[in-house]
């Protein structure tokens, strides 16, 4: 996911699984491609805010619960 948020901030606004493992790879990171093709596949049609603020509505609804000593 970093290295998919590292192409759009380069200007990439819809990086490929190749735009990601060229960035991995780049500093030495094994690459599952799989795993790539599942990141790219689930951003087709979506943009990086748009994620965003999706992924903070979830955080939203999880239970919290203070401590309690």
């Amino acid at each position: 996911i970093g290295a998919y948020l590292l192409c759009v901030l380069g200007g990439n606004e819809s990086p490929t699984s190749a735009d990601v493992i060229k960035i991995l790879a780049s500093v030495g990171v094994e690459v599952d491609n799989s795993m790539v093709d599942v990141v790219v596949k689930r951003m087709e049609g979506k943009t990086v805010d748009e994620m965003i603020v999706a992924g903070s509505q979830m955080f939203a609804t999880l239970p919290t619960r203070g401590g309690d000593g």
